[in-house]
């Protein structure tokens, strides 16, 4: 069973203090994904929560800017990097004969060297073992510390019922940044609404 409410909410007790303390402005809780990138690149916030699909709209925009994972909580923690491996391919487990052995064929195409260097050449920090991507400098650190070794977390899009999950949290990070619930309320809400799901 998935929970958030680790550590007694200590995350969650983090995050709120850069609105409690100023460092953020309430009023970002209703703020499009759009709209925070456009801010950034135009200067008016000094730091988002963002991800490499955003990168070549930074190097467009012609900003000075850098990438690293979420601070962790203290040295007892261990720090880990938002994230998702690459792509899988699946053949259908029903396929037999000819059709298995073209999906066998075009699997191993997609998955050579070849067809994965493509995948680096367009722009994706490919996460296979034994293949080396080239990354932009700005992604460097993470790539080499967090994504290479495995230290990232999946988050909501790999939950079992992502549409349910992806809109309680951010309707309980409304209440939450809005000071209408704690961060142990939330906590609680979140996983309460995990363990309906399952």
């Amino acid at each position: 069973m998935l929970h958030f409410h680790l550590d007694n909410g200590e995350a969650v007790k983090e995050y709120i203090r850069l609105y409690d303390e100023g460092g953020v402005t309430r009023d970002t809780v209703g703020i499009s994904g759009d709209d925070m990138k456009t801010q950034f690149t135009n200067g008016q916030v000094a730091m988002i929560v963002d991800g490499a699909w955003d990168f070549a709209t930074f190097e467009q925009a012609g900003m000075n800017w850098d990438f690293a994972p979420m601070p962790k909580l203290g040295d007892d923690y261990t720090q880990y990097a938002q994230g998702s491996a690459s792509p899988g391919w699946a053949i259908y487990a029903k396929l037999d004969g000819d059709k298995l052995k073209a999906a066998e064929k075009f699997l191993t195409f997609l998955s050579s060297k070849w067809a994965l260097q493509k995948h680096n050449d367009a722009g994706d920090a490919v996460t296979v073992d034994g293949f080396d991507a080239t990354v932009m400098t700005q992604y460097q650190k993470v790539y080499d510390q967090d994504i290479k070794t495995g230290k990232y977390y999946l988050h909501t899009n790999f939950y079992s019922k992502p549409d349910i999950l992806k809109s309680e949290l951010k309707a309980q990070n409304q209440q939450l940044v809005q000071g209408q619930i704690t961060p142990d309320q939330y906590a609680k809400n979140i996983d309460a609404k995990v363990a309906a799901a399952q």
